[in-house]
Order: structure tokens, then C-alpha cells, then sequence
């Protein structure tokens, strides 16, 4: 199995499918039954149906092992020497897809961003070369403004739209905007 495939550092436990699952199994049978499932899903669906080994694996002794088979037995398949479990290959085949799906969308996200790097450098290099479309100076290129614009009158001093209208500064009037009384 390679790496981009390799999907055993975790797996799912449907907390409500376990319970349901093991409700009339005996704390060891329910140990057994988790270990076999997370060797599965270590060893990517499949394990021998070796009896010594599924022993050791449940830690059970070979006496042990005898009776705990007789409640675990029907819940797994058992072809060609593999020991198997359907909804544990079938979620290990969700989580492949998942992760190959997260794969190629970094590989897009950082073709993308290298994409753009280097979109962004070529405009770059290109931007000495490019020339202004009209004869007009820039800010930069305007050493001296001939013309010394005309100095308008402030508001508020009995000039232009505003004539008439003093400022709290210029004002007499003690009153605050929300005074109430005649006047106003």
C-alpha cells in the first residue's frame, strides 16, 4: 500500500453501530472485537484467519480465544485465508477516496499558487518596458506647478454659500445643541 493511499493512522467508530454491535458481548469479547476491527483497518481490510494469530492479536489465550470466536465469528467474512469485515472495507474505501480527493486539490491549490508566482514575476520584469499612453507628466515629473491655484474663501466668515452662518467658535450663543428654550 503506498503512501498516498495509506489511510491507517486513524479510523471511524460509529458510537451508536458499536454499542448496538457489542451489547451482549463480555468486556474481553468487546476488546477482541475492536482489535481485530483496528488491525483491519491497519492492515488495509484483510488479515489472516490464522487462529494463533487472531488469539494473540485479542490478546486472548487459545482457551480464551475458543470461546470468544463463537460470538465473533459471524460478524466477520472468511475467504482464501483472509479474515474481512464489510463495513470496515467499505469505510476504508470512503476514507481513500477522501484523502486521494484532498490530494489532488493541493496539488491544484499549489499549481495554482505557483502559477500565480510566476504570472506575478513576469509582470514584473515586464513593467520597465511598458510606456505611458499619453504625453501628460506624472505627479513626479511636474518640477514646478506654474499656476499657483486661487485661494478660495473659508465658510463661515460671510463669504460664498455658507454666508451668514457663524461657527461655535465665533458664536455667542451659550446655549448646547440640546438646550431647550425660545430663541432657537
Amino acid at each position: 500500500m503506498g503512501a498516498s493511499n495509506d489511510v491507517s493512522i486513524w479510523y471511524p467508530t460509529y458510537i451508536g453501530e458499536f454499542f448496538t454491535m457489542t451489547a451482549a458481548m463480555s468486556g474481553h469479547e468487546v476488546g477482541a472485537y475492536h482489535l481485530i476491527i483496528a488491525q483491519l483497518w491497519k492492515s488495509g481490510g484483510a488479515i489472516p484467519a490464522d487462529e494463533d494469530y487472531l488469539a494473540r492479536l485479542t490478546k486472548a489465550t487459545s482457551k480464551e480465544w475458543r470461546r470468544i470466536k463463537q460470538t465473533l465469528w459471524p460478524l466477520f467474512d472468511i475467504k482464501d485465508g483472509l479474515l474481512t469485515h464489510g463495513p470496515t472495507t467499505e469505510e476504508i474505501g470512503k476514507a481513500r477516496k477522501n484523502r486521494e480527493q484532498r490530494r489532488k486539490a493541493g496539488i491544484a491549490s499549489a499549481e495554482s499558487k505557483r502559477l500565480s508566482a510566476a504570472e506575478r514575476k513576469a509582470a514584473e520584469a515586464q513593467r520597465p518596458f511598458n510606456g505611458r499612453s499619453t504625453d501628460v507628466a506624472t505627479n513626479g515629473e511636474r518640477h514646478v506647478n506654474e499656476t499657483p491655484t486661487a485661494r478660495q474663501p473659508r465658510a463661515g466668515k460671510g463669504e460664498g454659500p455658507f454666508q451668514g452662518i457663524t461657527t461655535s467658535k465665533d458664536s455667542t450663543d451659550t446655549r448646547g445643541p440640546f438646550s431647550v428654550g425660545a430663541g432657537r
